[in-house]
Formats: structure tokens, C-alpha cells, sequence
């Protein structure tokens, strides 16, 4: 699941957002399947003769109470969440060592870090929250450089200029009142990737799922060890793992791109005899086809992919013109039936079909729920 802030739709998650590539979502899926007997709940460090779930029950149920005193406070300063964060990250999570505050210096650059643990492997940076803003993104005086650097920068900033000074470690976490981000060492400032958990809606709305995924992700044994090398760690062992499985997905997309062209070049010119005599009387050119086709093809991949991550629809689209679009006009709804087809034959509606949602997605249509600020542009979805 990833969009700016995409939900874990594989998980069907609410409170756990992902952003950019830090840790793939289908590798989050696969955390959250972890062994929750007393296999599991050794790999944790939780105590001899307990399971992992029943010890991830007995946290949320501690949790839940501290986010509660917690949420009693009408304004929280600075001091209160770092109090929580610190609360929460002992009690539940498993960060029985930290230290804080600390205030370091690199060159003429100031970094204050509510909270260390590990020996400073694992830096966990505190703002409160700020009514209506995300104090997440709002630059602030605290988190400033001081003399020759920045008078005022967020939070997520100063973590992350943190982590990309210090190579000795690469994992932080960001507090913004009851919200909590996992941030990355990621030299692309440009791109910014991190894991977000709406801890308020995990505890008030009873999202022991979301919780739970959020536990096995980023429980104080999935830092690594202090003094150990900064890559030895779960969370960088599931990265590389997940940027493997990223890379054989590129590599069977390649394939099956180059399939498509394939089965769509040949179905063109079998199903268009004009087209045909064009290319062998040379007054059409095979590269202006193939470059058709191709942009076919990775407009049908784009829409794939939208469809898959819910993100073709405003939240305010009603559930029966979703239901609209998904039933008649979908890249799902003809995948589907290309599949439950048995025999062939020569209707040409699928194409009539997609090529009304292509252009609702290049020109808006109401009445599928699609409007232009979908962020499509006009070149790559442009008509054939």
C-alpha cells in the first residue's frame, strides 16, 4: 500500500501508513504473519513459557492505558509527550535502556534527541502535537540548528538530518504527539520515506490488528544490538529483503510487458487487415507501432496499480458509483473476466470499455467518480 501517506491495504490497516520504499508493504504483510507461539515470542525477548500474542494482548492493554491519560491532556507540551513517548516505548515496546534528553553537536549544527537507547543507536525525536497542523512537517525553533545552521526546522527533519550524519546507525523514531513515525537514514531528501502509526486511533478505536503490526515492526529487538554494525538488524535484514522482492517483481513485470506487446501487436494486425497492408507497403512504421503499444501497455499498468491502491477515487465518491466504475469499467473488472472466459472470441467491448475509463482519467467524469486532479497527465494518458 503506497501512496503519500497509502494505508496497508493488503492488511486492510487503517492506523499504519506507509511512505516511499523504507520497508515494501508486502514485506509488512509478511511481519504481521509472524509465528505468535513460543518461537516467536523468544525471537522478541519476551519471558520463557509465553506466547507472542499473548504478551502483544497484555502490552496493548498497557498501552491503551498510558494513551489514555495521555489523551486527557486538553494541550500537551513538548515535556507531557516526551513523558509518553518515553512511557510507551519502555513499558510496551521493549526500550528498557533509554536516555535522554541529549544535545549533540556536529560542526557548527545542533541536534536535540528527546530520547537515545542502545547507546544511541536508536534516536527517538519528540514534538507535540499542534492543533491544526501536522507537527510532523511544521518548523519549529526547537529542532533548529542554532548558530550557522537553520533557525527552524520539523521534526521529521531533524531526525532525519540526524540519521544521515551518524553512519553508525540507520533507524529512528519520530514522535508528534500521539502519532509515531519510523524513519530511515535516506540520502534522497527529495523522497521522503518513513512508517506511520496513528497510535489514537490503534487504542480508540480498538485496532489490535494495526497494533500489533506496529509491535512486531518496531519492537526494541528489531534495532539490533548495541555496538553491533548498523546493518545488522531486522528492520534492514526485511529492507533487503523486501528490495530483492522488489527487484524479481521489476523482472517479472519486464517479462510480462514484453509478453503484452507481444499478444497485443499480434491481435492488432490479425484483427485490422488495413494496419496490416500499412506496415507491408512501409506506410507504416513499426517504431510509431511499438510506441503505441508500449504506451498502451503501461497505461493499463498504471491503472492496474491505481485500482489496486484505491486511488483512483476521492474519499467522498459514494459506494454506488464506486460500485459503478468497478462492475463495468475497471482494469479489474476485464482481468476478471478475461479470466473466466473459456473460449475466444471477436467482441471488441473490453477495449470500447477501457477506453472510456482512460479518458475519464484524462478528462474527469463525474459520474465514475473520476475527476482530471486524479494526477494523470494529459501526455501519459493522452487518447489513442
Amino acid at each position: 500500500m503506497v501512496r503519500i501517506g497509502s494505508r496497508t491495504g493488503a492488511l486492510a490497516l487503517e492506523a499504519v501508513v506507509v511512505e516511499g520504499g523504507l520497508i515494501a508493504p508486502e514485506q509488512i504483510v509478511k511481519i504481521a504473519a509472524a509465528e505468535m507461539g513460543p518461537k516467536g515470542a523468544a525471537d522478541y525477548a519476551c519471558p520463557k513459557g509465553t506466547t507472542l500474542r499473548d504478551e502483544i494482548a497484555r502490552y496493548y492493554s498497557i498501552g491503551h492505558a498510558l494513551w489514555s491519560e495521555f489523551d486527557r491532556i486538553e494541550s500537551p507540551t513538548v515535556t507531557q509527550t516526551a513523558a509518553f513517548a518515553r512511557d510507551l516505548l519502555i513499558q510496551c515496546f521493549g526500550f528498557t535502556d533509554l536516555t535522554g534528553p541529549h544535545e549533540h553537536h556536529e560542526g557548527s549544527r545542533r541536534f536535540r534527541i528527546a530520547w537515545e537507547a542502545k547507546g544511541g543507536r536508536v534516536p527517538v525525536v519528540v514534538a507535540a502535537p499542534v492543533p491544526g497542523a501536522d507537527a510532523f512537517a511544521k518548523s519549529q525553533p526547537e529542532f533548529g540548528d542554532g548558530e550557522g545552521g537553520r533557525a527552524r526546522r520539523s521534526p521529521t527533519v531533524l531526525l532525519q538530518d540526524w540519521l544521515n550524519a551518524k553512519p553508525e546507525f540507520y533507524w529512528g523514531l519520530v514522535f508528534a504527539g500521539d502519532r509515531v513515525r519510523l524513519m530511515r537514514d535516506n540520502a534522497s531528501l527529495t523522497r521522503p520515506a518513513w512508517i506511520e502509526a496513528d497510535l489514537a486511533a490503534m487504542f480508540r478505536d480498538e485496532m489490535f490488528a494495526d497494533f500489533t503490526t506496529w509491535w512486531l515492526l518496531t519492537h526494541a529487538t528489531r534495532f539490533g544490538a548495541e555496538g553491533a554494525a548498523a546493518s545488522d538488524c531486522a528492520l534492514e535484514q526485511w529492507r533487503e529483503e523486501g528490495l530483492k522482492q522488489g527487484t524479481a517483481a521489476r523482472e517479472r513485470l519486464r517479462e510480462g510487458v514484453e509478453e503484452a506487446l507481444r499478444q497485443l501487436g499480434q491481435g492488432l494486425v490479425e484483427a485490422n487487415p488495413d494496419i496490416r497492408r500499412r506496415i507491408v507497403e512501409n506506410e507504416l512504421s513499426l517504431t510509431a507501432l511499438f510506441e503505441e503499444l508500449l504506451r498502451t501497455v503501461y497505461r493499463l499498468i498504471f491503472l492496474a496499480v491505481a485500482e489496486d491502491r484505491d486511488l483512483l477515487h476521492p474519499r467522498n465518491v459514494s459506494q454506488r458509483v464506486r460500485a459503478l466504475y468497478a462492475g463495468n469499467y475497471s482494469f479489474t473488472f476485464w482481468r476478471e473476466r478475461s479470466r473466466r472466459r473459456v473460449a475466444r472470441d471477436h467482441h471488441h467491448d473490453a477495449w470500447e470499455g477501457m477506453k472510456i475509463a482512460l479518458a475519464a482519467l484524462e478528462h474527469g467524469e463525474a459520474a465514475l467518480g473520476l475527476p482530471h486532479s486524479v494526477g494523470c497527465s494529459r501526455v501519459a494518458l493522452r487518447r489513442l
